[in-house]
């Protein structure tokens, strides 16, 4: 028991440091634009069988699309 009254300020003070993330500050050179690029992965089982194309084109077009006004790029992957 006497440990853990020596390891507590310790602990609470690794701690602290762990959330003392450097930040990054990211620039670009005149003329260039800093790029984004963000995947997102939808699989097309569901409990209650798969998505059709149907379904999929829908949401595309109704959830994603109005989320990105200045375009998205869409592909087909496959993987194991």
């Amino acid at each position: 028991m006497r440990f853990l009254y020596r390891f507590t300020p310790v602990a609470a003070f690794v701690a602290a440091l762990i959330g003392c993330a450097s930040t990054v500050i990211v620039s670009c050179r005149e003329g260039e634009k800093l790029l984004v690029y963000t995947s997102l992965y939808f699989g097309t089982g569901t409990p209650d069988g798969v998505i059709t194309a149907k379904d999929w084109d829908e949401f595309l077009a109704k959830t994603v699309t109005p989320r990105f006004p200045r375009g998205l790029t869409l592909s087909r992957a496959s993987g194991q």
